[in-house]
């Protein structure tokens, strides 16, 4: 009945995807409150929107909250091929690396934000992450694949979703990007 794992802000949020199945999870009084979730929606196919949106954040949650850039995930329910960031290896100035890449990083690399599919991500943490192209109605953006991208974040979660998205979870637009 508690999540230990996520903020006050983030429990609340998942507990709203499906208020009858999650009801009574409770983030403990000892969980930080976090920030509020935000979900913004941008157009099915604007890939050059999305990857200003979370160039923006990561800027916002390094340069402003101080935020270590290997702190952020940037998770997708698709191959890096078939969305926003297809081709790029950078965003906002940091190196793009996949989980696997992240734990061959040396103390004296550059910082780099970790991007992978949320079915990769599975098990893991991380204190801030942003879940892109979430469209469509595919099965990788059904409930279970939304609740569990979700539930990876500890402190911070922004969601970008696409005009055309009809998953079975409920992703109404929230709060404002930085």
């Amino acid at each position: 009945r508690e999540i230990l794992r996520n903020s006050v802000s983030t429990t609340a949020f998942l507990r709203s995807l499906d208020p009858t199945r999650l009801e009574g999870i409770e983030a403990p009084p000892s969980v930080r409150e976090g920030q509020p979730v935000i979900v913004a929606e941008l157009a099915p196919e604007d890939a050059i929107g999305q990857r200003k949106a979370i160039a923006r954040i990561v800027k916002h949650l390094v340069d402003a909250e101080g935020v270590r850039p290997e702190d952020v995930t940037i998770l997708s329910p698709f191959r890096r091929d078939r969305g926003c960031l297809a081709g790029e290896d950078r965003i906002a100035g940091f190196m793009l690396v996949n989980l696997a890449d992240s734990f061959s990083l040396n103390d004296g690399d550059p910082p780099a934000i970790r991007w992978e599919t949320l079915h990769r991500f599975k098990g893991l943490e991380a204190p801030a992450v942003i879940l892109h192209d979430v469209r469509g109605n595919a099965e990788n953006v059904a409930y279970e694949a939304i609740l569990t991208a979700c539930s990876r974040a500890q402190h911070a979660l922004y969601i970008l979703r696409s005009t055309d998205y009809a998953g079975s979870a409920a992703l109404p637009v929230q709060g404002e990007l930085p």
